[in-house]
This record gives structure tokens, C-alpha cells and sequence, in this order.
């Protein structure tokens, strides 16, 4: 999931900035506009994202020895784009708003809150109710949780040479780990949903370096 998110975030706030420069030299002479260039933009990297977020999926997914489920492997892959593509967009937005060198600080300090309530080093029924809301807004819970039930959920009981074995039962790991909270289909909603909602604040800060070039 880090590596996904990271791996997408921080080369996209490095490159976009020198991007930017060249678009508003060729907007500003009549080449093209926003529209054509951002909508292009996001369709020529959408498939280097599924490249990229296909091999690392399903090498990591068969090297780890998980279900070998057509369905399961579907979710998990689902999951692992959205989060490909989402910090791509955080990385565009990023360095569209604020450049190269504070992009590189402001991601990881923007990002690292909302790993930390993601719901992995801290439960949500183990935090105080004035940062519950901070899990509620992660992107990060919902890939976590989204990964955990493409895994576990309705899953028989794991295969065990000992006498006893405390998480041979899927369905007692995603309890201790406090999964589900909401349906997978929600997951993938509200993933979608942060995308979209990037992109249009990169659209409009876009729009706003457009509009102060040419004053």
C-alpha cells in the first residue's frame, strides 16, 4: 500500500512542476487548452499505472502465498490501482500548488497523520473521539481495509500443523483488526471519490496559475 501510494506520489510532484512551466508557455499560445491537455494527461499515465500496479499485485500477491481466488484477486487489484492512481493525483496536485521542494516535505507530511489513524498501528475503537474523524477522512483505512477483506473475508479457516493456532480463523483476525466497517463496494466508492475530487482541485489550481500568468 506504501509503496503504491509513494512510489506514484513523489516522482508525479517532481516532473508535473517542469510540466507546468511548458503547458502554460503553449496554452498561453493558442496550442491548447486546459481541458485537452489535463484530459489527455490522465488517459496517456492510466496505463503505465496498471502496468506498474499489475506486476508489483500479482507478484507480491503469488510470493506471499495467498488464495489463488479469481475474485479475491480481482478486490485486491481494484484496491491496488485506486491507490496507484490516487497518489499520482496527490503528487499533481501537489506539485501544481506548491512546486518541487515543499511538495517533497508537504507529502509526507500531509500523508503520515493519516497513516497513523489508518487503522493499522491504532484501532479506531481505541482512539479518543475528537480523532476519530481523522480515520473517518484516510484514504489509507480504506485501502487497509479494503486489502484485509479482499484476503480474509468469507474465507475458510487457514491451514495449521499445531496444536493450536490463535489466527487460524480469518473471520477472528478481521475482528481483532476491527474489518469490516464498511462494504467492499464502499471502499471502492470512496476511493474513486478522493480521485475525483484531486483532480478537480488540480483543475482549478491549474486554472488559477493560467489566470496569474497572464496578468
Amino acid at each position: 500500500m506504501l509503496f503504491l501510494f509513494f512510489a506514484n506520489a513523489m516522482p508525479a510532484v517532481q516532473m508535473f512542476p517542469t510540466e507546468t512551466t511548458v503547458f502554460l508557455q503553449e496554452h498561453l499560445n493558442n496550442w491548447y487548452s486546459l481541458r485537452s491537455y489535463y484530459s489527455v494527461k490522465i488517459l496517456t499515465d492510466l496505463p503505465m499505472q496498471i502496468l506498474c500496479a499489475s506486476s508489483f499485485l500479482f507478484i507480491a500477491y503469488y510470493m506471499t502465498g495467498q488464495p489463488m481466488e479469481y475474485y479475491r484477486m480481482l478486490q485486491m487489484w481494484s484496491v491496488c490501482l485506486l491507490i496507484t492512481i490516487l497518489g499520482q493525483t496527490v503528487g499533481i496536485l501537489t506539485g501544481a500548488a506548491f512546486g518541487t521542494q515543499t511538495g517533497f516535505f508537504l507529502i509526507p507530511a500531509v500523508t503520515t497523520p493519516l497513516l497513523l489513524f489508518a487503522g493499522y498501528f491504532l484501532k479506531l475503537r481505541e482512539m479518543l473521539i475528537y480523532l476519530q474523524p481523522l480515520s473517518t477522512v484516510s484514504f489509507f483505512r480504506y485501502t487497509y481495509e479494503g486489502m484485509l477483506q479482499a484476503i480474509y473475508l468469507n474465507r475458510p479457516n487457514l491451514s495449521c500443523t499445531e496444536i493450536y493456532c490463535f489466527f487460524q480463523s480469518p473471520s477472528k483476525i478481521l475482528s481483532i483488526m476491527d474489518v469490516p466497517t464498511v462494504p467492499f463496494h464502499a471502499i471502492l466508492i470512496i476511493l474513486a471519490s478522493w480521485i475525483i475530487c484531486l483532480h478537480i482541485f488540480t483543475y482549478a489550481v491549474l486554472c488559477w496559475r493560467i489566470y496569474y500568468a497572464k496578468k
